[in-house]
């Protein structure tokens, strides 16, 4: 393999498709990023045996084609500290040469042969959602799939298709987000499934601006992501996913309207005296008037006060400010509309007719 490329690019493809090749894999062939070259194109590869990503640099000058796996880690650092514009990669068997103009890298690789399969470029897609629709959803709910959890259903976020239309849901068992938007190509009979949040994750950093839609191909355990210079492939997760429709609250009987910056200021000040044992914050609602308090036997106690458009019966609620937080956060709009029934049942924070949260009270000492 011969070739000569644009570094910036090339340090691009190694730096979001080498965020897979860790160095603490046990098998040695996954440290590395596996690179094709061929017809005026270099892929760039890497797998962790669940998520694989396959990474296009296109109209690059090919002198010979070939492949080559190298160490991901080092490579990148060649490219990171390099100034040369353009660097020329030369492999024979398994040395790989890296130059610039003053410099040359000889690293020793590993046969290419033994790199794990990452799936081809789909030709067409079965499946295409917008670009800023999939970021929406993902930012949206990735941030509530469980961290650590032995119901591995709960580790990713569940696509239910319908006709025209994708969820995405996550819950943790505390929280739950959901989010539903139009899509081409989906059929009523795809049914569900759960994708793990960090291929999730790696979609969203492989897209830009210019990415009108991704591609989306489900296949049997596997499911495929496409954009306009990469594909994210993925293992599904096992397992049944809660039935999360029966966690949304029906009979909230009590409806406040609050600005998003102002609400999440808030929270973020009372929150300042919690400690982890003392994780909550108490919401006491009144007439047009929100007062949030928080208190710590080690910490102290903090109060702030809001103006908010409420109407309804007083009622003292408590949460995880972590929880609201979260969701302020990757909201947008100016306002959040939040319904509650009391102190001891799940709110319900939308945005708009697409988006809702769910999450759980904390239990109110003294009631």
């Amino acid at each position: 393999m011969k070739l000569k490329c644009e570094r910036a690019a090339l340090y691009e493809a190694v730096q979001l498709a080498g965020a897979l090749a860790s160095t603490k894999m046990a098998k040695p062939i996954l440290q590395n990023v596996k690179m094709v070259a061929e017809n005026k194109r270099l892929d760039v590869m890497a797998t962790d045996l669940e998520v694989g990503i396959r990474f296009r640099l296109e109209n690059v000058e090919i002198g010979r084609t070939g492949s080559a796996a190298v160490s991901a880690s080092r490579l990148l650092g060649i490219l990171r500290e390099s100034p040369d514009d353009q660097m020329d990669i030369e492999v024979n068997e398994r040395k790989c040469v890296v130059r610039g103009r003053d410099s040359t890298f000889d690293m020793l690789g590993d046969d290419p042969a033994d790199f794990p399969e990452v799936p081809e470029m789909m030709k067409t897609c079965p499946v295409e959602l917008s670009r800023a629709d999939f970021v929406d959803m993902v930012d949206k709910t990735v941030f509530a799939v469980a961290s650590e959890s032995t119901r591995y259903a709960l580790n990713g976020v569940c696509f239910v298709f319908s006709p025209n239309h994708i969820e995405m849901v996550a819950t943790d068992g505390r929280r739950l987000a959901h989010i539903r938007k139009k899509a081409k190509g989906v059929g009523a009979d795809m049914g569900s499934i759960i994708v793990p949040a960090k291929a999730l994750q790696h979609v969203r950093r492989v897209l830009i601006e210019e990415d009108e839609s991704v591609g989306i191909k489900v296949d049997q355990n596997k499911i495929l992501f496409q954009s306009s210079r990469a594909l994210v492939s993925s293992v599904l997760v096992e397992g049944h996913f809660p039935p999360y429709k029966e966690v949304i609250p029906k009979d909230c009987d009590k409806k406040v309207t609050l600005k998003r910056e102002a609400f999440l200021g808030a929270i973020r000040r009372a929150a300042l005296l919690t400690t982890e044992e003392a994780r909550s914050v108490r919401l006491d609602f009144s007439k047009d008037a929100l007062v949030l308090t928080s208190e710590a036997p080690e910490a102290g106690k903090a109060e702030v006060k809001l103006a908010v458009d409420y109407s309804g019966d007083n009622l003292s609620i408590a949460f995880n400010p972590n929880f609201l937080m979260d969701v302020l956060r990757v909201l947008s709009g100016d306002d959040v509309f939040m319904e509650m029934k009391d102190s001891t049942r799940p709110a319900v924070l939308r945005e708009d007719g697409e988006y809702l949260y769910v999450v759980m009270p904390i239990n109110i000492m003294g009631e």
